[in-house]
């Protein structure tokens, strides 16, 4: 029986065709190992803090709760972790596609120049959702706050009707030391007035709608 003319052109092909397949696949492989990021595991004390990677302010430069685990492209990168009131911590790292890094001893030193206060925040109409500085502190009241910037202007943000965060109210206020008591903290005391909270110890005060 003859063989058919156009038979082993049509096998060597098709051998080709799967090849390329091979070689495209592989190649696609490696291109998605080379893109990976590199993982970072960063916990800190005090575990409150904000970063800046290569300049930049992460999560819009607010405050954010460790451990906390970050992925970032492979390379070289400058990381900030800055806390007020204490001396910031600059790290370089530098790694490739897949590494993992392990920050679990960072240790931010007070910062003896400047000072620092207790702000207590208590309601007389119950319970009130509240943070301080977008993340600094989130708890609901009553709540003594520590390691708060004295003589500086903070930010005072009530959630009247939490978990709902489409109305808030927020205010400045600026904490300082009491001389004849520097241990007594800084009073801010909550009370609902026609649906909205009034608070004594702000040096403004105003409605928020979120969007």
């Amino acid at each position: 029986m003859g063989r058919h003319p156009y038979r082993e052109p049509l096998i060597w092909m098709t051998i080709c065709v799967w090849s390329a397949v091979g070689i495209l696949s592989v190649s696609r492989f490696k291109f998605a190992a080379r893109s990976a990021p590199m993982t970072i595991q960063l916990e800190t004390k005090p575990p409150t803090v904000r970063l800046s990677l290569d300049s930049e302010r992460y999560a819009n430069g607010g405050y954010l709760d460790t451990p906390i685990k970050l992925q970032l492209k492979a390379g070289r990168h400058q990381m900030k972790i800055a806390r007020d009131g204490f001396v910031a911590h600059v790290v370089t790292i530098e790694g490739l596609s897949g590494d993992s890094f392990h920050m679990e001893d960072v240790v931010l030193a007070r910062n003896p120049a400047t000072p620092m206060a207790a702000v207590q925040i208590v309601s007389e109409d119950g319970p009130a959702n509240f943070d301080i500085d977008d993340g600094l502190v989130q708890a609901e009241t009553p709540f003594t706050a520590f390691d708060v910037t004295a003589d500086q202007i903070h930010q005072l943000t009530i959630y009247p009707k939490w978990p709902n965060k489409d109305m808030r109210q927020r205010c400045r206020f600026t904490p300082a030391i009491d001389e004849n008591d520097p241990t007594a903290p800084f009073k801010l005391r909550l009370r609902m007035k026609n649906g909205k909270f009034k608070v004594s110890g702000c040096d403004s005060s105003r409605p928020s709608h979120h969007h």
